[in-house]
């Protein structure tokens, strides 16, 4: 089956679905962060992140809005809807994308820092992006 064989139906189910539990992820990821505040962040790969102002609340709920904005977004239609969801998965892209860094920053200098968050966060950065594009490339309601 090619590309061009894949129902636009089911293509855009997906796509929805995707966008959907990728916007959730990141609205409970974000309220876990708030609820579980500095002493669920005491590891040496959370050092650069925690250098931020109000951190980790800070993170958790700049990742809660981007959520909320993107899970939002995709159950109304209306003209404009898409960029609140596009401005979601592209704010939870960048989130994933600065974990990813930081984690890999502070492998490379501390051999105790965790390395599973590396590809964890980039998978999450790359996927929203993919959503992001599609989300962008169909911006008239359906």
């Amino acid at each position: 089956m090619s590309l061009r064989d894949l129902d636009a139906r089911v293509a855009r189910w997906t796509v929805q679905a995707l966008t959907r539990t990728v916007a959730a992820y990141a609205l409970l990821a974000g309220l876990l962060i708030i609820k579980g505040g500095p002493n669920r962040w005491h590891g040496a790969s959370y050092a650069t992140a925690l250098s931020v102002p109000g951190a980790p609340a800070t993170w958790g709920w700049a990742l809660l809005v981007c959520g909320l904005c993107g899970l939002v977004g995709t159950f109304y239609v209306r003209a404009w809807t898409w960029r609140v969801v596009v401005a979601g998965l592209v704010g939870v892209a960048a989130w994933c994308l600065f974990f990813a860094a930081s984690f890999a920053l502070t492998a490379v200098h501390d051999d105790h820092a965790a390395t599973t968050g590396v590809p964890t966060y980039l998978l999450f950065s790359v996927l929203s992006i993919i959503l992001a594009v599609a989300y962008l490339q169909n911006r008239e309601p359906r």
